[in-house]
């Protein structure tokens, strides 16, 4: 592959089909390996006279377009001592797995289908890319539904693909209606961007952060009798996914309203997400762990423009690390103020290079040297997706986290997500249930929504403290 610094040996079985078609192989990096067990996933709404060949041709495109589509992984090694493995991406054809059903669309039923469809259980041997389309063809309406492994891909990635998924299905009707060939598509390049870096350098640069004699424990499964109440080895009846997610969506204006008042106040809105996570997680068991408190925070970063040469933004990869910081958590705190000091930590963290040292401490394999965390939040910035693609309407989006197959749930953390898509913030918060009880999951989806609003209101610091008291302090949530 022109765009591979250099080869690496193959050490797995390959057949007459697979030398057909491949063109690239690398193994995947331990920060990769990972992720292999976790998906990113959306559900896109559409409105258009969008036919299951224009988006198999169009997905075929896509796929051309970004070789990360046209990946496969297999496992070239089983478990080690360690517990790690030892597996390769290597590139197949550029044909994804579509699915097509035609039925009518109810209102909420893309909650359930999103959640079952980022937990099943895929063969990442044949694609690590899984296509459903739902349409209602007399209402021309359609949801989109995709899940990729996490391995090779973010969120930020997702969003590039069902960006340019949906220019190319609009040169596919295009093309259809005027009789006319396809242009050719031109092959971005797979990049690593792990490469860019030297490990060694980064981790003796940027050592893991001190840990603070005691922090607010996560939502972990506890043995019996523990005050934290969750259901340990939840097993469930099989018929529910086992990562859960809780959707919400703010306004126009209140999205607006959180960016400026952002802006004016100097902060960033990932600052805001993180406190109102923290704060939403202290209210949910401010009966066993009332404040003050020490939260530590764990905070995906997007890597593109920390490496050099930096990342194009339209390039499809996983470009994640870790911030990680402790922040102590007083009721006598204002929002803003809280809001203020994590801002600062990130700053710091971003400007330590600490990052890039979470990345060199997992590919160095120094997993003790890793660092545990109450509570995960990321802000993954603005969606490029647009609202009209010539004949093709897009009426929402939403995005979730999970992990295949995940029978303990000990793979798949409590993490919001928070993303803008057509000028509005969206908020997915995932979880397992044998981490959190739904009600508990309501409790801190309702209270991360409160918190946002309220930071979106530019009111008084005063009614700021008065809210932290009622939702974390004595009174009832």
């Amino acid at each position: 592959c022109p765009s591979c610094p250099f080869l690496y040996a193959i050490d797995f079985p390959i057949t007459l089909l697979d030398l057909c078609f491949m063109a690239f192989v690398r193994p995947l990096f331990p920060f990769e390996v990972t992720l292999i067990a976790k998906s990113v996933s959306c559900c896109t709404f559409l409105s258009g006279p969008i036919t299951c060949e224009d988006m198999k041709q169009a997905l075929r495109r896509t796929a051309q377009e970004h070789p990360y589509l046209r990946m496969v992984i297999r496992y070239t090694s089983p478990r080690d001592e360690s517990g790690s493995l030892s597996a390769h991406y290597y590139e197949r054809g550029p044909d994804i797995p579509l699915e097509q059903q035609v039925c009518d669309l109810g209102h909420d039923e893309w909650k359930d289908r999103l959640m079952k469809w980022a937990c099943e259980p895929r063969d990442h041997a044949a694609s690590l890319v899984y296509v459903l389309l739902l349409s209602d063809v007399e209402k021309q309406r359609h949801q989109l539904y995709i899940v990729c492994n996490h391995a090779g891909m973010d969120a930020p990635g997702l969003f590039v693909f069902v960006d340019s998924l949906l220019c190319h299905v609009c040169q596919v009707m295009d093309a259809r209606e005027a009789n006319k060939a396809l242009p050719i598509v031109s092959s971005r390049s797979f990049l690593d961007l792990l490469s860019r870096y030297d490990p060694q350098l980064e981790d003796t640069m940027h050592p893991p952060p001190p840990m603070p004699p005691s922090f607010m424990p996560p939502p972990l499964p506890m043995p019996e009798g523990s005050p934290v109440l969750v259901k340990k080895n939840y097993v469930g009846d099989g018929s529910e996914p086992r990562t859960r997610a809780i959707w919400s969506r703010m306004d126009l204006d209140t999205t607006s309203a959180l960016i400026r008042e952002c802006k004016r106040r100097e902060v960033t809105v990932q600052a805001a997400v993180c406190v109102a996570a923290m704060l939403s997680y202290a209210a949910v068991y401010k009966n066993v762990h009332p404040l003050p408190q020490t939260i530590i925070n764990q905070v995906p970063i997007n890597m593109r423009a920390q490496v050099h040469p930096p990342a194009d933004t339209c390039d499809i990869l996983c470009g994640s690390s870790i911030l990680w910081w402790h922040q102590h958590v007083k009721l006598e705190d204002s929002v803003w103020q809280i809001v203020d000091d994590a801002y600062r930590h990130i700053q710091s963290e971003r400007a330590s290079g600490n990052a890039l040292g979470f990345w060199a401490r997992v590919a160095l394999g120094k997993f003790n040297k890793l660092r545990p965390f109450t509570i995960m939040s990321s802000s993954l910035g603005i969606n490029p997706l647009k609202s009209n693609y010539q004949r093709i309407t897009v009426e929402g989006f939403h995005f979730m986290g999970a992990a295949y197959d995940n029978p303990s749930g000990a793979i798949s953390w409590p993490l919001t997500h928070v993303y803008t898509t057509l000028g509005r913030i969206g908020t997915c918060f995932s979880y397992s249930p044998c981490m959190f009880t739904e009600e508990r999951a309501q409790k801190f989806a309702i209270g991360q929504q409160t918190i946002l609003e309220y930071l979106a209101s530019a009111s008084e610091d005063a009614a700021g403290s008065a809210m932290i008291d009622r939702l974390v302090g004595t009174g009832e949530t």
